[in-house]
């Protein structure tokens, strides 16, 4: 299972998903603003959006981490 998890294989498809959660988080972010603007009943909205975000960015940054190693 280690082999697996440590592959170049696996982190490209992990990165894959978090590219797809990041895109759902923008296009969730930009929904909100243009439907509800900036008002504090859509907070949870946005941190979603922004979770998503961060989410394709941890999965990039661990990707880049796996092909340097390798």
């Amino acid at each position: 299972m280690r082999n697996v998890v440590r592959s170049e294989g696996y982190a490209r498809a992990r990165v894959g998903i978090g590219a797809a959660a990041a895109v759902l988080g923008a296009i969730t972010l930009y929904r909100t603003v243009a439907s509800v603007g900036l008002k504090f009943e859509a907070l949870p909205a946005y941190v979603l959006g922004a979770a998503l975000i961060a989410l394709g960015y941890v999965r990039w940054r661990e990707y880049r981490a796996a092909r340097s190693e390798s």
